[in-house]
């Protein structure tokens, strides 16, 4: 065998060196190597993959289950709310739009029913009913029985939530809340012996007689009330006050003479007191010699000629106060006015 040269040696290498290395390229391609792992990471992504189908099913039951217990947990929330609010008021009126419902004293709804006439008299100032001492006398008992279930607080009325409806409330009560009422006619026939609580109410007319008068967000709203103490208004805008709940007639029964009122007073205040719808508090106004522009009093004066006829005007505080103030009150008030719009 003859011998190879060192020159063929280092060929034949050469050769050899590009065929393994052409080799493991194609080693490569064809069976790539894997990525080291650790055994378990492995095998954990094999039950991971094994069992997705299984948690995927299991995943949606439980979604399901999820959804349909916080339904449940939201139907007894409302539900719970709703038992909450009957238990405090002894009637609720809510949710009604474009219709015509009239409340009885004991809380019997009527919708639609109410005859025009019943609500066109209740839409005006009523006379006030003044019964002798004998009449009077004669139903203490049966007037001391409705009186302690009256005053009972579970038989507090709401009305909320009300669109273009227009209700007529009978039954005197210790309290009257209104919320969320919108382009209503609210009539309250008898006194509420308490306050009457007045929430977001907007474009809308009522009439009641209470004790306290308290209005908070609400937008133009008329009142025709009959208050013992000032309205109170927070975050209002255009208010109207008017006093004309009652007429200046009193109806006497049990051939009672009534009493033409004291010191120049009507009738009608010498029957049930005096009535301070003027007396308008305005919590967002704080400047005491300046009218809040959020309300506005009508006032009713009755002319000293001719035949009595009531005219009914607008009038700023200064002109509704003067009917109660003091004379040396009222020159007060003008003057610190006009030095204030001199410093201005």
């Amino acid at each position: 065998m003859p011998e190879i040269t060192q020159t063929d040696t280092r060929l034949l290498s050469q050769e050899i060196d590009g065929i393994l290395k052409r080799i493991d390229i194609a080693r490569e391609v064809i069976c790539p190597k894997e990525k080291f792992v650790f055994k378990r990471y492995r095998r954990a992504m094999e039950e991971r993959e094994s069992s997705a189908s299984t948690l995927s099913e299991s995943n949606v039951i439980e979604m399901e289950n999820d959804h349909a217990s916080v339904e449940k947990d939201e139907v007894e929330t409302k539900n719970q709310q709703e038992s909450n609010i009957r238990s405090k008021y002894g009637g609720v009126l809510e949710n009604m739009s474009d219709c015509t419902v009239e409340i009885s004293s004991v809380g019997t709804i009527l919708v639609n029913k109410t005859a025009d006439d019943q609500l066109h008299y209740y839409n005006k100032p009523l006379p006030v009913v003044h019964e002798s001492q004998s009449s009077s006398h004669a139903n203490s008992e049966s007037q001391q029985q409705q009186q302690s279930i009256i005053t009972n607080e579970s038989s507090s009325y709401l009305l909320q939530n009300l669109q273009n409806v227009t209700v007529l409330v009978h039954g005197s009560r210790p309290s009257l809340h209104l919320q969320l009422i919108q382009n209503c006619r609210i009539y309250v026939s008898e006194p509420t012996l308490g306050p009457v609580h007045v929430t977001d109410c907007h474009s809308s007319e009522i009439r009641c007689r209470c004790y306290q008068l308290r209005v908070h967000d609400s937008k133009d709203v008329k009142f025709s009330v009959w208050v013992r103490s000032g309205p109170i208004i927070e975050d209002c805008n255009g208010m109207v006050f008017d006093g004309n709940y009652y007429s200046d007639e009193v109806m006497k029964i049990g051939g009672c003479n009534g009493n033409d009122g004291v010191d120049g007073s009507s009738a009608t205040d010498g029957v049930i007191g005096r009535n301070m719808f003027w007396d308008v508090k305005d919590f967002n106004w704080l400047r005491a010699l300046r009218k809040s522009p959020n309300f506005v009093v009508i006032t009713k004066k009755t002319s000293d000629v001719g035949n009595n006829e009531e005219l009914s005007k607008e009038e700023t505080f200064t002109k509704s106060y003067d009917d109660v103030a003091p004379k040396d009150d009222k020159l007060t008030i003008l003057s610190e006015e006009e030095e204030s719009e001199d410093e201005l």
